[in-house]
């Protein structure tokens, strides 16, 4: 019962960030049909301007399967460490809560994030929290902690979540 209950929260959860990027992608039609009306006139800026749109949409749709994958990643880590509340994965913030109770650490330790705005020193901080709640995640799933310092590797970084998430080891 309780796998079925969890389905369904998964699949309200992808069934509401569908919608959001279909009335994101309406707002954005809309938008385009106004400038349409004002850029008849000029050709040049009114293929510039479509390129512009479609360079924002498909950063969107790219951003959108980022955090799908990354959900389903962190949610498949707390499935395999048996983590309370694996459907916290799809929630913002509250995903760094899961993530400090799959890696055993303080849940207060998240607020070292806040520190991300301060200039210069902030995403030091904010780094060092990122590497070290990785290791520990890490460690947790009988791989080395050292993983956590290429977490903050671009690309590396998912390749290396989907590892501890579907790995069989």
């Amino acid at each position: 019962m309780k796998n079925k209950n969890n389905a369904l929260w998964g699949v309200a959860i992808i069934a509401l960030v569908a919608l959001s990027v279909l009335l994101i992608a309406n707002k954005t039609q809309l938008v385009g049909s106004a400038i349409q009306a004002q850029a008849e006139k000029t050709p040049v800026i009114m293929a510039l301007m479509m390129i512009g749109m479609v360079i924002v949409m498909c950063i969107m749709i790219l951003i959108l399967a980022l955090y799908i994958y990354t959900s389903l990643a962190l949610y498949a880590i707390a499935k395999r460490t048996k983590t309370k509340n694996a459907w916290l994965a799809w929630i913002p913030f509250a995903n760094i809560y899961l993530m400090t109770q799959i890696g055993k650490v303080p849940w207060w330790t998240m607020f070292f994030l806040c520190f991300s705005f301060i200039p210069w020193f902030g995403p030091a901080v904010a780094s060092v929290f990122t590497i070290v709640l990785w290791w520990k995640i890490a460690e947790v799933r009988n791989r080395p902690g050292w993983w956590g310092i290429l977490m903050v590797l671009p690309i590396v970084n998912f390749v290396l979540m989907g590892i501890l998430a579907w790995a069989k080891k």
